[in-house]
């Protein structure tokens, strides 16, 4: 609530300014790293090479549950 109170204080073009900084930084933290990558890289690259060991759709939600 303290926080609030403070961005209360913050003109509309200083809010935008942060709302700015705030989206693009949530962004950039969104992406996956280069490790990240090669590993979803090479799990895509499993499943095309064996679609037979993928769940179904409903195998997922059922382990999920």
């Amino acid at each position: 609530m303290q926080l609030q109170a403070e961005l209360s204080k913050l003109s509309p073009q200083e809010q935008l300014v942060l709302a700015d900084f705030l989206v693009m930084h949530a962004e950039k933290a969104s992406e996956p790293s280069s490790a990240q990558n090669v590993e979803l890289n090479r799990r895509y690259a499993e499943a095309l090479a064996k679609p037979e060991s993928l769940l179904a759709p409903e195998d997922v939600r059922r382990r999920l549950q």
